[in-house]
């Protein structure tokens, strides 16, 4: 019998072992990356990195006082890279197999849908710890030439960072799965106007923007603050516990989830898991 999953020109015959078809899968999406442009301009906007701080912040730490982390103020865009970069390198690997049918072309020997899936995203989302442990490598280099790098929880910040990623790349990913052209737009939207959404929904709910406010004080805005798009803040923040400034502490405060690290962590892995899993069913079942 052969696989109901299976994509490629020789279904009918016994292939390969699933470990062998899903390394094929992972080693040729990177191929696919590799050759694309795209990806050069993402590592090349790692540049903009030390450029920022061999000028600007150079002329800023030589004009005034400053006692804040240079680390951390080179890496004051993390959230914003996070909600764009993620859902645009997660979203393109399942839109080419919908457009170009990559995987029946590329492989003779017969390869599940299932294979497919997996492989294709591990692929992205390695790309994605290569991109975003470069931020933090140049982000570091660079602010070791100024006199303020305290960086005492990097690895908290790493892993709220990555974890992050994971959830909103395999949110863009499943939802992907669905629809062909269109993802990536709204992941991003989603990710960047999910406060201003959930302000609305409150005003709607309570009946005026000061009740919303209220109910938000009450607790609903830090129970929000679990969500995905706030671990590019907590991982920001992370990389200094000494919050200088009346600014620092009024955007921690309103940003960063206050409770224990594991829940933010817990929340986005299960987050992440499940929009692949749905997106998953609907791969196996949608035409090629």
């Amino acid at each position: 019998m052969s696989d109901p999953e299976c994509v490629g020109p020789e279904c009918t015959q016994e292939g390969p072992s699933r470990v062998q078809q899903l390394k094929a899968v992972y080693i040729e999406q990177l191929r696919i990356f590799r050759k694309s442009r795209a990806l050069y301009i993402y590592l090349g906007l790692l540049l903009l990195i030390p450029f920022v701080g061999f000028t600007f912040l150079r002329i800023l730490y030589h004009e005034f006082d400053l006692h804040v982390s240079a680390v951390r103020l080179l890496l004051y865009a993390l959230p914003l890279a996070m909600s764009i970069l993620a859902p645009r390198i997660a979203g393109s690997p399942l839109q080419d197999e919908y457009s170009r049918n990559t995987s029946y072309s590329t492989f003779t020997a017969p390869v599940s849908r299932s294979t497919i899936y997996i492989g294709k995203y591990l692929a992205a989302y390695t790309l994605l710890v290569i991109v975003f442990l470069g931020i933090y490598i140049m982000g570091i280099l660079t602010g070791h030439t100024f006199a303020s790098h305290d960086i005492r929880d990097l690895g908290d910040s790493i892993l709220l960072c990555l974890v992050g990623v994971f959830a909103i790349s395999g949110a863009t990913y499943g939802i992907s799965a669905h629809i062909n052209k269109g993802a990536v737009p709204l992941t991003m939207v989603a990710n960047l106007s999910i406060p201003l959404l959930f302000i609305i929904f409150l005003v709607f709910l309570n009946g005026s923007f000061m009740a919303a406010v209220d109910y938000m004080m009450g607790g609903a805005w830090d129970a929000m603050k679990i969500l995905p798009p706030f671990m590019g803040y907590g991982a920001m923040y992370a990389l200094n516990t000494n919050i200088n400034g009346t600014f620092a502490h009024a955007m921690s405060a309103f940003t960063v989830f206050p409770g224990p690290l594991y829940q933010p962590i817990l929340f986005s892995i299960a987050w992440g898991l499940m929009f692949l899993y749905f997106g998953h069913r609907r791969f196996k079942k949608k035409d090629m």
